[in-house]
């Protein structure tokens, strides 16, 4: 990056920085009740009332504001949620009646106008600013990245709204581009690109994957990387590659930061990761289990250690039934991330599974995942120790229950000799006994 190139981290408002999920849940229940009569010509029928629970369910299903109007007619007609409807059935029902949807999403926009220009506090309420977000803000800033606003919104409501919010102070006048700015994403990030060029680093957050794809195709050659806030509407990022959606806005400015796993673990494998890593992050798309085993994909492994006040260590012996390492010991649980899942409730999952307990105080050993079996070297481990509650009743499908117990030190020492234990068992163990505190986060 040369002397003058800048860091940009560019944001769209709604979904983003700002929850907008009351804001318009409060328009399309007001857009249907100001065509009530055409919904009831239509139907025959009146709909029933559409709640903020059953909204808020049917939303991750919504990538176009008539599907707003879909979803409640549905779930009211034909008792369908937005999880239950196929893409196929959604479009089928809007093409059916589409003049009236039509009417209702032109109406949804006049209403929240009307809104925005008489009771300006009243919508900012409903539109409030994301945990997380303002905590995320300061450490980009810090880290010397300039903030830029890209929304379909006008310029006076969105700095209405960062003031209301208190993220003004992040942003200059000059770097909000609205509607004014270009009719789409494309043209936007086309009136970025000319501001700040191609040498300038971008770093762009859409929760929209449509503008995620016109973002990209704009600013393909300039240095860029795209993130999709899965907190936001979340819809369809399943279709798109390489996307990384973040579960927690907390943590998106240390994700930022974490080069070396990316470095050693993504980029290498670009054309085939899509699977979690790191709990809070997800890349790209869902695969299977069995995929990630056939193909080996990098993927990453909750690895639970529990120990009694004596310092005994709970081992499991793996069942004979087991297609890796049967009859053989391993730490006291382990499994799959699964798509969307956070390692904390992989460790607390995976252990209530295999051994009947539930763990509490989970304490990471160390901050990335790495590889501890090499016969396995995609296989990427994250290690907790824990806390448990409840009697052990290991299953039988999962362990050998006879031999699943605490272990003196000594009996772990004489499974290691016996080469009865796992590789990532022996590896970990090593790893636990030689480290130096600048290398693990010792949290036992």
């Amino acid at each position: 990056m040369s002397a003058t190139a800048q860091k940009i981290f560019v944001w769209d408002v709604d979904g983003v920085i700002l929850d907008s999920a009351k804001e318009t849940h409060a328009m399309t229940v007001e857009s249907l009740k100001r065509n009530k009569h055409l919904v009831e010509k239509a139907f025959g029928k009146s709909v029933k009332p559409y709640s903020f629970q059953q909204f808020y369910e049917d939303r991750p299903y919504v990538d176009r504001v008539h599907h707003y109007f879909v979803h409640s007619v549905s779930r009211s007609l034909s008792r369908k949620t937005g999880a239950q409807l196929s893409n196929k059935e959604r479009e089928t029902v809007y093409e059916d009646y589409k003049e009236l949807f039509e009417q209702l999403s032109k109406t949804f926009y006049e209403a929240r106008k009307e809104m925005q220009a008489k009771d300006k506090a009243g919508w900012n309420r409903l539109s409030p600013v994301y945990p997380g977000i303002p905590e995320a803000m300061t450490e980009l800033n810090e880290a010397g990245f300039k903030f830029v606003v890209v929304s379909s919104k006008d310029k006076a409501t969105i700095s209405e709204a960062l003031k209301y919010n208190g993220l003004d102070k992040f942003f200059k006048d000059g770097d909000i581009l609205d509607q004014t700015s270009g009719k789409d994403r494309k043209e936007q990030m086309a009136k970025l690109l000319s501001k700040y060029g191609p040498d300038a680093e971008y770093v762009v957050l859409d929760d929209v994957p449509e503008n995620h794809v016109l973002s990209k195709q704009t600013l393909g050659h300039a240095k860029a990387r795209f993130f999709g806030a899965k907190w936001g509407y979340g819809v369809g990022w399943g279709k798109h590659k390489f996307i990384t959606v973040i579960k927690n806005p907390r943590e998106l400015a240390r994700e930022l930061h974490l080069k070396a796993i990316l470095k050693e673990h993504v980029t290498r494998h670009r054309g085939v990761i899509k699977v979690p890593f790191l709990g809070h992050y997800i890349l790209g798309e869902r695969v299977l289990r069995q995929k990630t085993v056939e193909k080996k994909l990098p993927h990453v492994i909750a690895y639970v250690l529990i120990k009694d006040k004596h310092g005994n260590i709970f081992l499991q012996k793996r069942a004979s039934s087991k297609k890796e390492y049967p009859d053989m010991y391993s730490i006291s649980a382990s499994g799959h991330v699964k798509h969307l899942e956070g390692l904390e409730k992989a460790a607390a999952r995976e252990t209530e599974e295999e051994l009947g307990v539930k763990v509490k105080n989970l304490r990471p050993l160390w901050n990335k995942p790495v590889a501890l079996d090499p016969n396995l070297p995609h296989r990427l481990f994250f290690p907790f120790t824990a806390d448990y509650s409840g009697t052990f009743k290991p299953n039988a499908e999962e362990v050998n229950v006879k031999d699943t117990r605490f272990f003196t030190p000594a009996e772990v020492k004489a499974i290691l000799e016996s080469k009865k234990a796992t590789p990532s068992l022996q590896n970990f163990l090593k790893l636990i006994e030689g480290a130096k505190g600048k290398e693990l986060k010792i949290a036992a």
